[in-house]
């Protein structure tokens, strides 16, 4: 896992005017696309939301991955900081409550044996005390 939690409004601070004008608008285009995509009833038309989705997603990521670089918060190929925002991290393997480690055999989601340590890497952890 990452060393120290992803705080954004520190790197917010960081950024330049204009870099924060460009990221500033694309979260509130997300939550609309993605409610609109949510509210869409069954059968219905959802495309023009989904491209919205598609295209806001793709810029947030290019443009704030470039900006998070800059200031070494992000390397290429490196698993990114958890956001300070998440509830509970597994200090081992860095699952949290939004995204479970998955368990063999049938890939039924992890819980929390601990408050910072999940059932996945639980028994992991009791070996490495015994042994």
């Amino acid at each position: 896992m990452a060393g120290e939690p992803f705080r954004g409004e520190e790197i917010w601070n960081k950024l330049t005017a204009d870099e924060q004008a460009i990221l500033g608008g694309g979260p509130l285009e997300l939550i609309v696309a993605w409610h609109g995509v949510a509210m869409t009833p069954a059968g219905g038309d959802a495309a023009a939301y989904e491209t919205a989705l598609n295209h806001a997603s793709l810029g947030l990521d290019l443009l704030g991955w470039h900006a998070l670089a800059r200031f070494g918060v992000v390397a290429p190929h490196a698993l990114p900081p958890v956001p300070a925002t998440a509830d509970r991290v597994c200090r081992v393997c860095g699952c949290h409550d939004f995204a479970a480690c998955e368990l063999p055999p049938f890939g039924d989601p992890c819980a929390w044996a601990e408050a910072d340590l999940c059932t996945g890497c639980a028994p992991a952890r009791t070996k490495e005390a015994a042994g």
